[in-house]
């Protein structure tokens, strides 16, 4: 599965593990205590709606990034107005193929500098049994910034990098429109590469085996 390596492989191996009805693992059968290390890399995002991406839990390194708690908050407020039907489309793929998805993802901070960070996620059902919720983990690409509010993150303006991981059901073959990576590299000549950061927080796993055992927000 894809050429992944660090906490994105932990994170691709323990997912592979996991019991699956019709290739989909179930939240009650997710244990954090595997993952110690990586779990304030986690993000459970849900998808609603064409407009609304919700943000059902994110890790402290995630809410770090962002500079306050995105949980409950609508994913796509960070996502350009252009690209948002892509990356709903892509969400879609990953839930009804099903298939994972590995993603590069190009960020702007409010002080203008250019992240770029890795995103691996897969399908996943809820406790309600719908089939509606994806978990990703993260990996910041490029150097640690000083934690400043220049340095938060404002928009994911881009994708350079997109790959849908088999799970056993193949690849979705449907292009997806607007293609966001095409536009990224129209438009890559005029703009400069810079970086990101990291931090680990020991609540972290107590607020993510809460949220997986007895939550209702991921219902």
């Amino acid at each position: 599965m894809a050429d992944l390596t660090g906490q994105a492989r932990l994170f691709a191996d323990y997912w592979q593990r996991l019991p699956k009805r019709s290739g989909i693992a179930d939240r009650k059968d997710f244990d954090v205590s595997q993952l110690r290390g990586i779990i304030q890399s986690l993000v459970i995002l849900q998808l609603e709606s064409p407009e609304v991406v919700r943000f059902r839990l994110a890790g402290t390194e995630e809410v770090r990034r962002y500079g306050y708690e995105v949980t409950g908050g609508n994913y796509l407020d960070f996502v350009p107005e252009w690209r948002r039907p892509a990356v709903v489309q892509c969400f879609r793929h990953m839930l009804t193929w099903p298939c994972g998805m590995r993603v590069v993802i190009r960020s702007q901070t409010r002080g203008g500098i250019a992240l770029h960070n890795q995103a691996v996620g897969f399908p996943f059902r809820g406790c309600d049994g719908r089939v509606d919720q994806l978990i990703f983990q993260s990996t910041d690409l490029d150097r640690t910034l000083t934690d400043n509010a220049s340095n938060l993150i404002e928009v994911h303006e881009a994708v350079t990098e997109r790959e849908f991981l088999d799970l056993g059901h193949g690849l979705p073959s449907e292009p997806l429109q607007p293609s966001d990576i095409a536009v990224w590299q129209a438009s890559e000549a005029t703009t400069q590469r810079r970086t990101p950061g990291r931090v680990a927080d020991a609540e972290a796993g107590r607020r993510l085996q809460s949220f997986l055992v007895d939550s209702p927000m991921a219902k």
